[in-house]
C-alpha cells in the first residue's frame, strides 16, 4: 500500500516519522472531526471512506459530542459570536496571530473534557495514526502527543481556504 505521507517528519511521539505505520493494510485510524458545521464533517466522513479503500479500519470522532457539556458550550459560543459579532471573532483571529503562546494558554482552559475525550477514544480504538479535520481539535491533540498521550502519528488536515493560526500545532507530525 502507498504510504499517506513521506517517511522522516521527525522523531518526538505522534509525528509521523515511522511510515511503515501508515503503510500497514490493516492500519486503524482515528479521524477527529467536530459538529461545527458541515465542513469539518463531510472532510472527516469523505477522509474515511478513502481510507477504508485502502485497507484501513476508520473511526470519526465528533470531539464536540464526545466532550459533553464543554462542547455544547464551545458549539454555542462559537456560534453566537459568529451571528452577533463576527468582528469579535476577526480580532480574536488577529489577536491569535500575534499572541499565540498567550492564546495557546487561554485554550488551555477548560481542555480536560476535550483532552479525556481524546485520550479515551486512542484507548478504546488503537489507532495507528489520529488524523484531525478541526482547528482547536489539532491544538489538543498536539499537546497530547508532546505529553506522551498519543504515542502514533499524528496529522491535521486543514480545511480552510483562509487558515487561522490556531490551525498549526508544532507537535502535530502532518499538516495537510
Amino acid at each position: 500500500m502507498k504510504s499517506l505521507a513521506p517517511a522522516g517528519l521527525g522523531s518526538r511521539p505522534g509525528t509521523a516519522s515511522n511510515a511503515a505505520l501508515l503503510d500497514d493494510e490493516q492500519g486503524r485510524a482515528l479521524i477527529i472531526s467536530a459538529s461545527m458545521g458541515a465542513g469539518h464533517q463531510e472532510v472527516s466522513l469523505e477522509l474515511a471512506r478513502r481510507m477504508r479503500q485502502r485497507g484501513f479500519d476508520c473511526q470519526v470522532l465528533d470531539i464536540l459530542t464526545a466532550a459533553g457539556q464543554a462542547g455544547t458550550m464551545l458549539r454555542g459560543t462559537y456560534r453566537s459570536l459568529l451571528r452577533w459579532a463576527p468582528w469579535g471573532y476577526h480580532a480574536a483571529m488577529q489577536a491569535w496571530a500575534r499572541w499565540p503562546r498567550w492564546f495557546e494558554r487561554l485554550t488551555g482552559i477548560g481542555a480536560r473534557p476535550f483532552d479525556d475525550a481524546i485520550r479515551a477514544a486512542v484507548q478504546r480504538f488503537r489507532p495507528t495514526i489520529v488524523i484531525s479535520t478541526y482547528n482547536l481539535a489539532s491544538q489538543r491533540l498536539g499537546r497530547l502527543a508532546a505529553a506522551g498521550d498519543v504515542e502514533v502519528p499524528t496529522a491535521t488536515v486543514v480545511i480552510d481556504a483562509g487558515a487561522h493560526p490556531y490551525w498549526v500545532s508544532p507537535d502535530i507530525g502532518l499538516h495537510l
